[in-house]
């Protein structure tokens, strides 16, 4: 939709692989979610000025986890993170978003460093990814970038 609106072009856009894909199902211990794969396969390594300065790119997915405990224990709040939680986000190294792979299309759960608790401030990793599409182009209205293709 966003290159039907001319907002991203396909250059701005990397795909992971097939096999990065399955590094990522090896990785989080199970089959990724329909609507998270989806976004993988369109944009999983790279997504214009989506995201930027967001963790949540290929290259940094598969360490996401234990910089996620590392900000939680620092609370002491490492229980409250659950064993098959698959964290495929983190901003600026303050907060960080997982999904339990409970369907095609998860519940999105957020921790925000200070607090003693994980929201759940979307339902579906789709209403997530809506979400974060309004904001990021309410800022830029472009989301094009200039990196070269990888």
């Amino acid at each position: 939709a966003l290159i039907a609106q001319k907002r991203l072009s396909p250059d701005s856009l990397c795909r992971c692989t097939p096999e990065e894909t399955a590094t990522i199902d090896q990785q989080f211990n199970c089959r990724l979610p329909a609507e998270y794969r989806d976004f993988l396969t369109m944009a999983g390594k790279r997504s214009g000025k989506l995201f930027q300065g967001t963790d949540m790119h290929y290259a940094d997915i598969l360490n996401l986890r234990p910089d996620a405990e590392e900000l939680l224990a620092a609370r002491r709040l490492v229980h409250l993170l659950p064993a098959q939680a698959c964290v495929f986000g983190m901003h600026q190294g303050y907060v960080f978003t997982f999904f339990v792979p409970d369907g095609d299309d998860p519940a999105v759960h957020q921790y925000l460093e200070g607090d003693s608790f994980i929201s759940k401030p979307w339902d579906h990793f789709s209403d997530f990814m809506r979400d974060a599409i309004a904001q990021h182009i309410l800022v830029w209205p472009n989301l094009d970038d200039d990196a070269p293709s990888v």
